[in-house]
């Protein structure tokens, strides 16, 4: 796997305006002036998703900051991404994934019109101390 946010499949890609700071691979929403973290829990998101800016020399370790030139991918259903997932779990393949409102992607029980994506590889978050990281996932 390389270290490319998108990984395989349709996509289009745009530029926003960053409203704060954000990490490639956050689940983003837009705004009226930009993107921001996605923010509601469980709430209905655009598979939108924010990249490496790759034109600047940049890679997924380098966040963006507020009022930043972001590069998103909003991908298309089957598309495979790398997403930000949220700690505290360990992700198997297939688990099903929602907005945690925080630009991160967590486990789910709902129903498939509630989730964004389900884990294409699995993931262990669960130890003690373990943080957000990016885990490959396929949009719904």
């Amino acid at each position: 796997m390389n270290q490319k946010i998108h990984q395989i499949g349709d996509f289009r890609q745009v530029e926003q305006t960053a409203d704060a700071a954000i990490s490639p691979g956050h689940l983003v929403e837009q705004t009226s002036t930009g993107v921001k973290k996605h923010a509601t829990e469980g709430g209905f998101a655009e598979r939108m998703f924010a990249q490496e800016d790759a034109l600047q020399g940049k890679t997924v370790d380098d966040d963006y900051a507020e009022d930043d030139m972001v590069s998103v991918c909003l991908a298309q259903r089957g598309t495979l991404v790398l997403a930000m997932l949220a700690a505290g779990t360990a992700y198997v393949k297939g688990t099903r994934l929602i907005s945690a409102g925080d630009g991160t992607l967590k486990a789910t029980t709902g129903s498939p019109s509630d989730h964004v994506a389900v884990c294409a590889e699995a993931k262990d978050l669960s130890a003690s101390g373990a943080s957000a990281a990016l885990g490959l996932v396929r949009v719904q």
